[in-house]
């Protein structure tokens, strides 16, 4: 645990004395643009719909100085508004990158520590799953190595197209106080769902508040100015939201998270997601962006040439370093990546649950390879969850 302790030191340390140039090149006014003319950015969400096959999308770029450019393509579905920048779409496990800044956050508080066991925020007669000597921990659920599976095994879901929807606290702690581990935590990572949720029900009750959307509200929705972003879509205009498409164009229902809404399970707009993927890069101005400097310093491997700090994935090897994240749910895909030495940044939004080289295209728009957009090989995957 010591080892731990020492991690969670430095990386406060990085967040507060850190020199400005050592998280990201300062904004200074561009005389040109990096992501290149209108007329090639135009063609972006365009070519997304037509080789993915998808309902629509909205790719927002961030410049290093700070200027933001939307483009959009395709339609948001029956009864919603044109697709813009204020439509409304699922985010899925984006939210996973919230999640690990409010750990990093609540270690600047002092509410946790990143070795703190996890059992330490559960109700009374929740039981911790365990395997050997070694408790799961907090930073061990923020890096995936929890050993925990990556969906609740054994859980059926009353509506397979909804299927958290009923996965409530009270089931949540049924399947912990039951679940076998398979493996000992502190090991390899292996993509979690169960453990980002479970990671974002600790850090609600640590905080002392209701549940883990309203934490995400008080310190980091609130803070930032996101005002169309919500889990509950009560709280956000109806007729903005994007309808949700299968892989066949079918449309389907929302997804409801319940207590797993640390995984996933927020809506959001490009125009909010472009304010908090500038808060993610420049120096911080305030707490909560040092503590999202935190969650981008890599803690673990994550598989070839990438490896994973506080929720965000890294991508190293070959060209530039960048941060990224995936989500997807029933009908929607979505990518989040930027290079925190430039402050260049990509967000991309689709009601289509078929956006599965989500990850490549990011990549490749930071890499600057835009001009003969969309003409990248279609063979390379997102291997990304």
């Amino acid at each position: 645990m010591h080892c731990v302790r020492l991690v969670t030191a430095l990386l406060a340390a990085f967040a507060l004395a850190a020199p400005a140039a050592a998280m990201a090149a300062p904004r200074e006014a561009a005389e040109t643009s990096f992501f290149g003319a209108d007329a090639n950015l135009q063609k972006v969400p365009g070519g997304i719909v037509a080789l993915e096959r998808m309902k629509g999308a909205v790719v927002g770029f961030l410049e290093p100085d700070g200027r933001r450019r939307i483009f959009i393509a395709g339609d948001a579905g029956a009864g919603s508004r044109p697709l813009s920048a204020d439509t409304i779409f699922e985010i899925g496990s984006i939210t996973k990158t919230f999640t690990g800044a409010l750990l990093a956050e609540a270690v600047l508080r002092g509410e946790v520590e990143l070795d703190d066991p996890v059992a330490n925020y559960l109700p009374a007669g929740v039981t911790m799953p365990s395997r050997g000597d070694r408790p799961i921990t907090l930073l061990d659920l923020a890096t995936h190595r929890s050993g925990l599976p990556r969906i609740a095994t054994g859980f059926t879901a009353q509506d397979q197209a909804n299927p958290y929807a009923t996965f409530d606290d009270a089931k949540f702690g049924e399947w912990l106080s039951a679940h076998e581990l398979q493996r000992a935590p502190g090991g390899k990572a292996e993509y979690s769902n169960v453990g980002a949720g479970l990671l974002g029900y600790a850090l609600a009750r640590a905080a002392g508040v209701r549940d883990f959307p309203q934490l995400v509200r008080e310190r980091i929705l609130n803070p930032l100015g996101m005002r169309r972003s919500d889990f509950d879509r009560s709280r956000l205009p109806s007729d903005w939201l994007a309808k949700g498409h299968d892989e066949k164009g079918a449309l389907v229902p929302y997804w409801d998270v319940a207590s797993l809404s640390g995984a996933g399970g927020l809506n959001s707009t490009i125009g909010d997601m472009l304010t908090y993927l500038e808060a993610n890069t420049g120096p911080p101005k305030n707490r909560i962006e040092r503590a999202m400097r935190m969650a981008h310093q890599p803690l673990a491997d994550f598989g070839k040439d990438r490896k994973i700090g506080l929720a965000w994935q890294i991508r190293e090897g070959d060209g530039p370093t960048l941060l990224f994240h995936n989500g997807g749910t029933g009908g929607f895909s979505s990518v989040i990546a930027f290079n925190p030495e430039t402050g260049a940044g990509v967000v991309i939004l689709a009601n289509s649950a078929s956006f599965w080289r989500r990850e490549d295209i990011a990549v490749r728009l930071l890499e600057g390879n835009v001009a003969g957009f969309p003409g990248f090989d279609p063979s390379r995957e997102s291997t990304g969850p």
